[in-house]
């Protein structure tokens, strides 16, 4: 399992990100659902088909990771994950899959609003160090790039001032409630 524990980087640091054939097979099923319509496929310009196949993969694995969540007891991710049920069956396997899933999600596609769910997760789950640091790149990345327009969709319907606001304030950044960020949409 992929931990901060263990190798003490994040998970958006260079690294080789290895799917299980379970992951990968899920991430392919995916992919083709979304590409293929009507006996036929759509097809991205060459220049986008990595991004975009990383892009795939981040959403895939991070509805897989939600599900986890889930199965552990606590609230679906864009609900604020909540805490969790430690008395379910599997709660400590889900939860490590959950985190594994979601590191892995991170370090293939590192948006910035997937890294604010990823804090989210380790935050819940009470990793609140690890979370610190994940809430901090979240920021970071998010201040340091413009949202790109293959990325918007996952911006739009979120709280992104509310999700910048939390992730300061996990850091210790205090800022007045009232504090305006310049969301690009």
């Amino acid at each position: 399992m992929w931990s901060f524990r263990k190798t003490q980087r994040a998970p958006w640091e260079d690294e080789a990100v290895i799917l299980t054939d379970e992951e990968a097979d899920e991430c392919q099923r995916f992919m083709n659902s979304v590409t293929e319509i009507d006996s036929g496929s759509y097809f991205v310009r060459p220049d986008l088909a990595d991004t975009m196949r990383r892009l795939f993969t981040l959403i895939c694995l991070m509805g897989r990771a939600d599900r986890f969540m889930i199965l552990a007891g606590f609230l679906p991710l864009t609900m604020g994950v909540g805490s969790g049920d430690p008395s379910r069956p599997d709660y400590e396997e889900n939860v490590a899959r959950a985190i594994e899933t979601a590191a892995k999600a991170c370090a293939i596609y590192p948006l910035s609003i997937s890294l604010y769910d990823f804090a989210c997760i380790l935050r819940g789950v009470g990793y609140y160090e690890e979370a610190k640091v994940t809430f901090a790149e979240f920021v970071r990345r998010y201040d340091a790039a413009p949202i790109k327009p293959h990325e918007r969709s996952f911006f739009e319907g979120r709280d992104v001032c509310r999700a910048l606001r939390d992730a300061t304030n996990e850091i210790s950044m205090d800022l007045p409630e009232d504090t305006d960020f310049d969301i690009p949409f």
